[in-house]
């Protein structure tokens, strides 16, 4: 099963940058070759597993529901992405009280 595109749908990719993007200092490029480390899950468990029938599962995007931890990034990505989003935290705005505060302070209050 390979990704498949229909133009139909796809949105056009811009040609510019928003007018208030910059580069961070020392950004690095991402280089694919270097950065990726993907690995298959070890596990996959399908819809069939929890009984349910082809008939109730045929509408669903895909046939599986759950996969076991797997790798995308290599080590220096994940440093890489870290060193960004730290960066990136000069320029964040709070967003009232939506859930996504209440994650980050759990998140900053677990370390």
């Amino acid at each position: 099963m390979g990704i498949s595109s229909n133009s139909a749908y796809t949105i056009p990719f811009p040609e510019t940058p928003p007018k208030s993007y910059e580069w961070l200092p020392d950004e690095l490029l991402f280089d694919s070759s270097q950065r990726l480390a993907l690995e298959r899950p070890t596990e996959v468990v399908t819809f069939d597993h929890f009984c349910y029938t082809d008939k109730e599962t045929k509408p669903t995007a895909t046939v599986f529901t759950i996969l076991t931890p797997f790798r995308i990034l290599s080590g220096e990505e994940a440093e890489i992405i870290s060193y960004a989003t730290r960066e990136l935290r000069a320029f964040a705005t709070r967003a009232g009280d939506r859930i996504e505060n209440c994650y980050a302070q759990w998140l900053l209050s677990s370390r």
